[in-house]
C-alpha cells in the first residue's frame, strides 16, 4: 500500500514538471540597432501598440521599427502603450512602421 502511494506522489512531480519544463519561456529580445542618423524626410508619429507587457516587449518593438533602416528617434513606452518615433518619410510609409511592429508580435495603429 506504501509503495502505491509514493509511486502516485512520484507520478505527480513527473507530471508537474513535465508541464513546468513546457511552459512558455520569456523572449529575449536582442539590442536595438542603432538610430538612423541622415532621414531624408524626417516625419514624427505615434502609435498605439497593444498587447506590450514588460520591458523585453518594449526592448522587442523598438528592435524591429529600427531595423527598417528609417527610424531616427524612437521611444517605446510600456506605461503608455505607444511608441513615439521619427521616420523618413521618402523611404517608409506608416503601413512599414506598423508591420514592423506586427513583426515583434504586437498589435500598432497610427496615434491621432
Amino acid at each position: 500500500m506504501m509503495n502505491l502511494s509514493r509511486l502516485l506522489s512520484l507520478s505527480l512531480l513527473a507530471f508537474t514538471l513535465a508541464a513546468c519544463s513546457e511552459a512558455p519561456k520569456p523572449h529575449i529580445a536582442a539590442e536595438p540597432p542603432p538610430a538612423a542618423t541622415n532621414l531624408a524626410e524626417p516625419k514624427e508619429i505615434a502609435l498605439a501598440i497593444d498587447g506590450m507587457t514588460c520591458e523585453a516587449c518594449v526592448k522587442s518593438v523598438t528592435t524591429e521599427l529600427r531595423k527598417t533602416g528609417s527610424v531616427g528617434e524612437c521611444t517605446v513606452q510600456l506605461a503608455g502603450k505607444e511608441a513615439r518615433l521619427t521616420y523618413d518619410a521618402s523611404k517608409l510609409k506608416e503601413d512599414d512602421l506598423i508591420m514592423a511592429v506586427r513583426r515583434a508580435g504586437y498589435v500598432a495603429k497610427v496615434k491621432p
